[in-house]
């Protein structure tokens, strides 16, 4: 199944999609079922909500293959009142981070320190005709800094292939009528365009 649907999207396009989906146990079949959104190659998600009791198969739409980050794997303290965060995030089941990835197209996690305390995660994948793609999903609680998502994000890139092509969707929670110059200091660094 999952061959016949690659195979019917154009050879020249990718599709990335980005959703926060405030629990994809609440969403999976929403998912599962919007044809619009199965025509991606990727989809990222934010606050995905999974617990480490949750199945992968369970939240894997037919055809995908499923990267997760919890959000208990994110952060390295253990309730203790962390600097980078101003209340305990750990203890909260929420949040989270996920990629959805098309079967047949090769992918693998990509794990770096600099991705520690935040909820981030990097999925590589080597496409056919397009070569490697780096995609990195983020999501920024509001009681997290918004300078560390930045700079670790940042510091995280730059440790990825200059050969790649890099894909970043996410949830920041900023306003970019407030805060554009955060944001724009990481675009213009990596040269990104935003669609």
């Amino acid at each position: 199944m999952s061959h016949q649907i690659y195979h019917s999207i154009p050879e020249e396009s990718f599709k990335v999609a980005h959703l926060n989906t405030r629990s994809m146990a609440l969403h999976i079949a929403d998912i599962s079922s919007h044809k619009d959104l199965l025509s991606s190659h990727v989809i990222c998600i934010s606050e995905s909500w999974l617990k480490k009791q949750h199945n992968s198969v369970d939240f894997t739409p037919n055809g995908y293959q499923l990267h997760r980050r919890e959000r208990h794997q994110c952060y390295q303290h253990k309730c203790d009142h962390h600097m980078l965060v101003k209340k305990c995030s750990k203890c909260n089941d929420k949040g989270g981070v996920a990629i959805l990835v098309r079967e047949g197209l090769p992918s693998s996690e990509a794990v770096h320190a600099t991705l520690q305390d935040v909820e981030a995660l990097a999925v590589n994948i080597q496409h056919p005709q397009i070569g490697p793609i780096d995609i990195v999903t983020a999501y920024r609680p509001h009681h997290v800094s918004k300078s560390i998502i930045v700079s670790r994000c940042h510091s995280f890139l730059q440790t990825l292939s200059s050969q790649s092509l890099k894909v970043v969707a996410g949830d920041f929670n900023v306003d970019l009528t407030k805060e554009g110059p955060l944001i724009n200091q990481i675009s213009t660094t990596e040269k990104f365009v935003q669609p």
